[in-house]
């Protein structure tokens, strides 16, 4: 296939020298960066299963994931691979451009793959394709049943940092099960992303960091200054950036914070773990973000002042399971019932003919004593805010260190909403959160709801005060 020659040789000569070295693993002949052969020898060998690579722009991510589909595609025929990203139109302008650009610079004959852009498929002469995926989070399908039964024998999720955790999972169940015990080659996910506070700082980057990283994943950092083939105006342009632009984009920093957005700061979430100056009051309550059987847990949190002294935790309860647990907690700690506050919205509702007199949290209601909040949820948000950023909170009961983890990446979505707007202080919503999550802020909302006791006081006075000057007047 092709007449064009390159040295004496035909084209798909040469294309046939550079699948052989692909397959026998020389990667010399690709001219690719140090970072991006390191991970190529990464995507080829027989032990890892997932690779994490970039975390900084510039960094020759794209290059990467294009060149490896393209040599995995000829050098292996019938097999099938994907390319997810958030918004399946971005592959299309985005991604295949890159693909495109790839072939022209190895001069891989036109005859050689056909790109249907209406199914958003790469077909090989061979009978190998790249099939292009959307990971877009829908509330009608959690569960991603897109991917139906369908068979990969390898993928790459781009930008990862705009999907959520569920469809990286749900993604890596769909490899390694095409011809790959054929050709001996182990199922492979490549993601590629910026530094992003969600699921790949929690799985992959965090685990580097401190040298705990499983076996069957590896996390290689590219910045731009590792890429010998970035174009000298990108990198200036990335220089200029300010901020946490410049920490994430430039720098490659996975600790960065937004203080412009963020609420709490990642150290004084940490510190929470080790807050022991913090000290019991004597003054009980109880928080209870409720769940029914679904996706969401079913969180109970007992404390003393602003010590988390008692938590308890159920994946899949009933109607009768809340309120055994809640009854439960109440009666070890001797906690009244005017001091168990419990989410009203959904299935929180039902508890109100069981926990008599106990205090109904309607997210979207006013916020007590009229302050400069959307509602009450933004209002108790900020509080709790307030009370980790000044080392005030002490989660002494919260031990396990996956327990631990999904609080940090929990607290760490709590950001603002249109802060560049005039007007009532708000909180990025629920739904923004779930996504970026794979799964819904259980811990957070529990602990939310214990700045509702700071200020009842206050809010109670204040009636009291009223009623008092009204029966003088």
């Amino acid at each position: 296939m092709g007449a064009h020659k390159i040295n004496n040789l035909h084209i798909g000569d040469v294309t046939a020298l550079r699948v052989a070295a692909f397959k026998g693993r020389r990667f010399d002949l690709l001219k690719l960066s140090p970072k991006q052969g390191e991970a190529m020898a990464i995507l080829t060998d027989e032990t890892t299963e997932e690779l994490l690579f970039g975390g900084a722009a510039g960094g020759g991510k794209s290059w990467l994931g294009c060149e490896w589909l393209l040599w995995s595609c000829l050098a292996y025929a019938g097999t099938s691979w994907f390319i997810g990203r958030k918004v399946k139109e971005d592959i299309r302008q985005s991604t295949y451009d890159t693909f495109v650009k790839v072939c022209k610079k190895w001069s891989i004959p036109s005859s050689y793959y056909k790109y249907n852009e209406q199914k958003g498929i790469i077909k090989f002469y061979n009978g190998s394709k790249i099939t292009f995926i959307e990971l877009k989070y829908y509330p009608s399908d959690p569960d991603y049943t897109g991917f139906g039964s369908k068979e990969y024998t390898g993928g790459w999720i781009e930008e990862a940092g705009d999907v959520v955790e569920k469809a990286y999972t749900i993604a890596s169940t769909r490899i390694g099960r095409h011809l790959n015990d054929e050709y001996s080659i182990k199922g492979k996910l490549l993601i590629t992303a910026n530094p992003a506070k969600n699921w790949l700082y929690k799985l992959f980057y965090k685990p580097k960091a401190s040298g705990v990283l499983e076996k069957a994943k590896a996390f290689i950092q590219s910045l731009v200054t590792d890429n010998n083939y970035s174009e000298s105006g990108y990198m200036l342009r990335l220089d200029k950036l300010k901020g946490v632009d410049r920490a994430r984009l430039r720098l490659g920093d996975w600790d960065y914070s937004n203080s412009d957005l963020d609420l709490m700061t990642y150290d004084a979430i940490c510190d929470t773990w080790t807050n022991s100056h913090v000290k019991p009051t004597g003054k009980k309550y109880i928080t209870a973000d409720i769940a029914l059987k679904g996706a969401d847990k079913l969180r109970i949190g007992v404390w003393d002042g602003w010590v988390l002294i008692d938590k308890i935790s159920i994946p899949k309860s009933d109607g009768k399971e809340v309120v055994d647990a809640l009854i439960k907690m109440k009666n070890k700690h001797g906690v009244p019932n005017s001091n168990i506050v419990y989410d009203n919205d959904g299935v929180g509702g039902f508890l109100g003919g069981w926990v008599k007199n106990g205090i109904p949290f309607i997210n979207n209601s006013r916020p007590l004593q009229d302050e400069n909040y959307a509602n009450l949820k933004a209002q108790c948000y900020y509080h709790l805010a307030e009370k980790i950023n000044e080392a005030e909170v002490y989660l002494k009961a919260i031990v396990d260190v996956e327990d631990r983890e999904m609080v940090e990446m929990e607290l760490l979505q709590v950001k603002r909403r249109d802060a560049d707007k005039d007007g009532k202080l708000k909180i990025i919503r629920k739904e923004q959160v779930k996504q970026n999550l794979g799964y819904s802020p259980d811990w957070s909302d529990m602990l939310m709801m214990r700045s509702w006791f700071d200020k009842r006081p206050v809010a109670q006075s204040r009636r009291i005060k009223k009623i008092r000057q009204y029966k003088e007047y």
